[in-house]
């Protein structure tokens, strides 16, 4: 993993890069509070990103550490002090938002319907 000040990459066994935005990681962690308040956003008509950050939380989100939970995921701890998020290795890769990854979320949705 290669980390700077706005983002993370990881690359993965099979060689592919996947880069990403720490605002956009934020948006999406997985914990079960974040995950219901994005639930409520979806039923809301919104597009199921968090609304609401922390009071004091820095306008950019800001990764102070990574973790290792066991060999499948990693715990983020943002900068807003939340640090409940476990990202598993599968979700991180279906986070990649690269050209690739993306025609084949699409290709999938396709065959799904």
């Amino acid at each position: 993993m290669e980390r700077d000040d706005s983002s993370m990459t990881i690359v993965w066994s099979d060689g592919h890069r996947s880069a990403h935005d720490y605002d956009d990681l934020r948006r999406a962690c997985p914990c079960a509070t974040c995950r219901h308040e994005r639930e409520q956003s979806v039923a809301g008509g919104s597009r199921g990103l968090l609304r609401v950050l922390p009071a004091g939380a820095p306008a950019k989100a800001v990764l102070r550490d990574v973790r290792w939970v066991g060999r499948y995921a990693f715990r983020l701890e943002w900068a807003d002090g939340h640090d409940t998020g476990i990202y598993s290795l599968e979700y991180l890769r279906a986070l990649c938002g690269c050209p690739a990854c993306s025609a084949g979320r699409a290709a999938e949705d396709v065959l799904r319907s």
